[in-house]
């Protein structure tokens, strides 16, 4: 697979949504189920722009959600959101993040977690560092329960999505109709995302 280029400049895009995986109703942004080269772009302002084509496996210049969650797309989405996270994350342009940058974008991240990916102790972490294997599911784990504690509280199988059931604990009158408009991608659960949208909160603040 061809590698990541990374642009010099980046405009910013907010630390939860680059940190957590990625939902194709993030990028959707005209809400017809499929994101376009260009609302790819506008997230991912660096994004390699010949990886789409490996992404949009039909050619019909879209990505559906059938090509958008394959282990492939997600491996690129992937690399493509860490990419954006290093650079939006070295706020003084010396291509190293230090303890101080990452903890500013992820409050209370553990010194002895960026210490494990500090690999060569030079309390900096390189783009290698960064790219390891585990080095990003580490940063997105603290991330994710900063970010995401309502899922922490109703998630009751563990598996880090809500269902109706699940949500219907939490607020009794909810009704199924509501819950399928939260799921923006209609995949049956409610995935961080979907439930810390603007829209979700409001519906749900009405139970």
């Amino acid at each position: 697979m061809k590698r990541l280029m990374i642009a010099a400049t980046v405009t910013a895009i907010s630390t939860t949504a680059a940190f957590a995986a990625m939902e194709i109703a993030d990028l959707d942004t005209d809400g017809d189920r499929f994101v376009s080269k260009e609302e790819l772009m506008v997230a991912l302002p660096n994004f390699d722009a010949t990886f789409f084509d490996e992404i949009d496996t039909n050619g019909d210049n879209r990505i559906s959600s059938e090509e958008f969650y394959t282990t492939e797309a997600q491996d690129i989405m992937a690399r493509a959101s860490s990419a954006e996270m290093q650079l939006k994350a070295d706020t003084d342009g010396d291509g190293f993040v230090s303890y101080e940058e990452l903890n500013a974008m992820v409050p209370m991240f553990a010194q002895s977690d960026f210490d494990e990916i500090d690999t060569n102790s030079d309390n900096r972490l390189s783009a290698d560092e960064l790219n390891a294997p585990g080095a990003w599911s580490l940063i997105q784990g603290e991330a994710a329960a900063a970010t995401t504690m309502d899922i922490a509280s109703m998630d009751t199988n563990n598996d880090n999505f809500v269902t109706y059931d699940e949500l219907a604990v939490a607020f009794p009158k909810v009704p199924e109709a509501t819950f399928n408009d939260i799921d923006t991608n209609d995949d049956g659960r409610l995935s961080a995302n979907e439930l810390n949208a603007p829209d979700a909160r409001t519906m749900l603040n009405e139970y």
